[in-house]
């Protein structure tokens, strides 16, 4: 990734491209999907993600495959 305008230490740097696994509740199931993000390591308090709108959208379908998924 090359560098870009970080929000959250409002610089322009390196930011690292991560894979996580996001667990939200639903009609009180709890359920989980992948979650790409940018982290900051720029932060006094470590590690801080954020996600740009196409990695929000992308983000959010996977959320609603996860809800299909379980027939919800």
């Amino acid at each position: 990734m090359p560098n870009m305008y970080c929000p959250i230490c409002e610089k322009v740097h390196f930011v690292v491209h991560r894979i996580k696994v996001h667990y939200f509740i639903h009609k009180g199931k709890m359920l989980k999907c992948k979650k790409r993000v940018y982290m900051c390591r720029n932060t006094p308090r470590g590690a801080e993600f954020f996600e740009d709108g196409e990695m929000l959208n992308e983000n959010l379908a996977n959320m609603r495959a996860a809800i299909k998924e379980t027939g919800l």
